[in-house]
């Protein structure tokens, strides 16, 4: 493949106006299914497959964003040089781990959209979140994140389970998974500070909208968590009012989020590359 300025600045504007199709497409997707929880929220089979088919056309996207990237190999001047690093410096090509990412979390939103296996699917989340600290922070020893989550993890584990009293394997993965989240997202904003670039930036949107829907997940199933009656001021979270509010907020961010990330990739390979000028 030819890969003069000039070809590879075409492919990065097609591969910039061909995100337009995506975010329309899931605007109505999104639309739609808030629509349905809000007015029709007796007709919740229909709203799940919305809320899935968002998350798979996610998934699409980014599998064509990674295909994108193979058509443009590192060239010491493509669009796999960030603004960010120096001129002329490379990237480790990541995008396949968010591909792997993307694909996981087929599964996960299953368990949880269509099944009651909510243990396998927080399991799962917790691996995509390994998967993102890989790809944003381009670690390379694995190990060393292990470590660091399960020293932070273990404590915070320890604290609430004890302190609540919880029973059972679901706030065990709960409180796992949050640690991984919360180191995320603090590593995630400290690399967008200092890359200062939109696909960074929009990484650690990603996160943080994350966390505003794990916070609505851990609403609805709090009053769950407890071996006995649930604490005084907390038993409001059990009416189904509560819960259905909650809910709605869930998809409110879940799938901004997912759509976050998704773009961050294509924002990256977009960038303008270091030392081509236009």
């Amino acid at each position: 493949m030819d890969l003069k300025p000039g070809n590879i600045r075409k492919g990065i504007r097609k591969n910039s106006v061909s995100s337009l199709p995506f975010i329309s497409t899931l605007l109505t997707i999104y639309t739609a299914y808030l629509a349905l929880d809000l007015y029709w929220p007796r007709i919740p089979l229909l709203s799940s497959l919305l809320k899935y088919a968002g998350i798979l056309f996610c998934f699409l996207y980014v599998m064509r964003t990674c295909h994108f990237i193979k058509k443009f190999p590192s060239s010491g001047r493509g669009p796999d040089t960030l603004p960010s690093l120096p001129q002329g410096a490379k990237y480790t090509d990541r995008s396949p781990v968010l591909l792997l990412s993307f694909f996981v979390v087929l599964f996960s939103d299953y368990f949880l959209l269509f099944t009651h296996h909510a243990v396998a699917g927080v399991i799962l989340f917790a691996l995509i979140q390994v998967l993102y600290f890989i790809y944003h922070s381009g670690i390379k020893k694995i190990p060393a994140f292990f470590i660091f989550t399960i020293v932070t993890a273990l404590p915070l584990m320890a604290v609430i389970i004890g302190f609540f009293r919880l029973r059972g394997l679901l706030p065990i993965a709960a409180a796992i998974y949050m640690a991984m989240l919360l180191v995320n997202v603090f590593f995630a904003i400290r690399i967008a500070a200092v890359q200062k670039t939109a696909g960074s930036v929009l990484f650690a949107v990603g996160l943080i909208l994350y966390c505003l829907c794990d916070l609505n997940v851990g609403l609805i199933n709090a009053a769950a968590f407890f071996s006995g009656s649930t604490p005084h001021g907390l038993d409001i979270l059990a009416a189904s009012l509560c819960r259905r509010i909650c809910g709605f907020f869930v998809w409110m961010f879940y799938l901004p989020a997912q759509a976050m990330m998704a773009l961050s990739l294509t924002c990256q390979t977009s960038s303008r590359p270091s030392g081509v000028k236009r």
